[in-house]
């Protein structure tokens, strides 16, 4: 396991599946950067793609997984896809602290305020991430690569 940022927060990741052949390296690499900087992670891109469990049967075992968390974090494309979306507003209902994750062209773990959401082009980071990535001497993230930005 990674270094850790303060205490453990158990993390739900949600972004669009349904449609995107390359759904699972997207979500395993965001799994592996939370991970790295020490979250606990609940990822619904690990579960099984059978086709004999329907999109309600998948929706019904990730809000149970996303129950057992304390914070989602929103992965780029989550305004693309209907159960990400779902997934948003039950973070809210929920009170789960809620983050966007820019991936490209640097990671990024910013919070998100939902009613802002759809207007929202830019949103400050995380300041004790931020802070805890510099005291590691990060440049980019130990799992994709990617140039990280402070600020």
């Amino acid at each position: 396991m990674g270094p850790k940022l303060g205490g453990v927060m158990k993390i739900y990741i949600a972004g669009k599946i349904t449609g995107d052949q390359k759904y699972r390296e997207k979500f395993e690499k965001v799994e592996r950067t939370l991970v790295w900087l020490g979250y606990s992670v609940m990822n619904p891109a690990c579960l099984s793609d059978d086709k004999e469990f329907s999109w309600d049967d998948y929706m019904a075992i990730t809000s149970t997984m996303q129950e057992r968390c304390e914070a989602t974090v929103l992965l780029p494309d989550w305004q693309d896809s209907k159960g990400a979306t779902m997934e948003a507003q039950k973070a809210k209902i929920l009170g789960h602290k809620i983050f966007l994750f820019e991936v490209s062209p640097e990671v990024r773990l910013v919070p998100m305020d939902l009613e802002d959401a759809f207007e929202a082009e830019h949103i400050r980071c995380v300041k004790d991430l931020y802070q805890f990535m510099q005291e590691q001497k990060a440049k980019c993230c130990p799992w994709c690569g990617q140039r990280i930005i402070y600020g």
